[in-house]
Formats: structure tokens, sequence, C-alpha cells
């Protein structure tokens, strides 16, 4: 059984190390640069992750040796693409070392059940078009492409999906 509960102040350090891990991991195929590595280290910084826990909804899994996993989510948001409103998932990042073990299930289905009774009428979220793990993820759990956006690194657009399921309670 996988164990969540809402991000501490505490968790910050850990949850920046993990989105570092988790993000070189998935987007970086051969050596790292000087930019990406400035990327990761300002985006995924214990003080970025820390205002995360401050302003947003962020779940972690919680194993008795640590954090595998965690979500972070934001309510009211539009997306690039529409029309779409609800609540955004910014991130779902889980250990590599620990997928496809029900830890990213179970954070998403939390993450559903919070959406629903929040009244959000959707979530949606950005995937990269060639992260095809994340794509068969999403789609398992009922997500439908509904545009693209790109994502900008240094200049350069890596494309993305936009992604939407509808909550109960949707019209």
């Amino acid at each position: 059984m996988v164990a969540l509960r809402p991000a501490q102040a505490k968790d910050a350090p850990v949850l920046a190390a993990l989105s570092i891990e988790t993000w070189l991991n998935t987007y970086t195929r051969a050596g790292l640069g000087p930019k990406r590595a400035a990327y990761v280290l300002n985006e995924f910084s214990p003080r970025a992750l820390m205002q995360a826990i401050e302003d947003e909804q962020v779940t972690v899994s919680d194993h008795n040796r640590g954090i595998t996993g965690y979500t972070r989510a934001r309510e009211g948001q539009i997306a690039p693409v529409g029309p779409c409103h609800g609540t955004e998932l910014v991130t779902l990042y889980i250990r590599p070392a620990m997928q496809r073990q029900g830890i990213g299930h179970a954070l998403l289905s939390n993450l559903v059940a919070q959406a629903t009774r929040r009244g959000s009428p959707a979530l949606w979220l950005t995937v990269n078009c060639r992260n095809h793990n994340a794509r068969a993820f999403y789609k398992a759990h009922g997500f439908d492409p509904i545009g693209q956006t790109d994502f900008v690194l240094d200049g350069k657009a890596y494309p993305n999906f936009v992604l939407r399921r509808d909550l109960p309670g949707a019209g």
C-alpha cells in the first residue's frame, strides 16, 4: 500500500533531489550541458520546491525509507489550449527506481479525488510528445489530448501535448 500525505516544509530538499533525478533521467539522453544543468538546479531548487509547498497542492508518497514520488497541482488554471480550465497537474514525478509499482496511480487517484471534492470541472496537464511512457500512463487514466503547446528551454521549443480528464460533475 502507498502512504500519501501533504508535503511539509522539511520535504523541500528531498523533493528537489527527486525532481532533478527524475527530470534528468527522463529528458537527458546524452551528455549534460551547462544550460540544462542550470535549468534543473534553478527550477528544482529546495527554495523553489518550498515555494510550491506553500502555494500549491503538493502530495508525497512516503515509503518507510523516504519519499518515492509526488504531485504538484494548482486549482483554477486555464490550459494553453482549450477551452479548458480546472486543476492543473504541474508535476507527477516518481523516482525512476520506484516506477511501475502503483505509486503514480495512487498519487493521481488521490489528486482526482481532491479536485473532484473541490468542484474542479477537469484535470489537465502538459506532457512531452516524446515521453511515451507518461503518455500511455495518462491515457490509461482517462486523459485525452486536446491540443499542443511548447516547452521552451534555452530558445528551443519542445512539443508537448495538452491532456484533459473531465471530472465527475463537470458540465
